[in-house]
């Protein structure tokens, strides 16, 4: 192929890879918001994060973020 189709290549597995990253820190936010309400027995709470929350730690979502 030539450096073009390399490139696209390249370019089409970091952009389904970012997709992945983001659908995977979702589903780990819901897990952990569902494990926290569950642990406390209550509809809702607040919970402050310290790390891990967004775009520095992860593909723009973060892992803490979603709980």
């Amino acid at each position: 192929g030539s450096v073009q189709d390399v490139v696209n290549g390249v370019v089409e597995s970091a952009e389904a890879m970012l997709e992945e990253d983001l659908a995977s820190n979702r589903q780990l936010g819901q897990y952990g918001c569902q494990a926290l309400l569950d642990a406390v027995g209550k509809p809702s709470l607040r919970v402050l994060t310290h790390c891990n929350t967004g775009s520095l730690a992860t593909a723009g979502y973060g892992t803490a973020l979603g709980v």
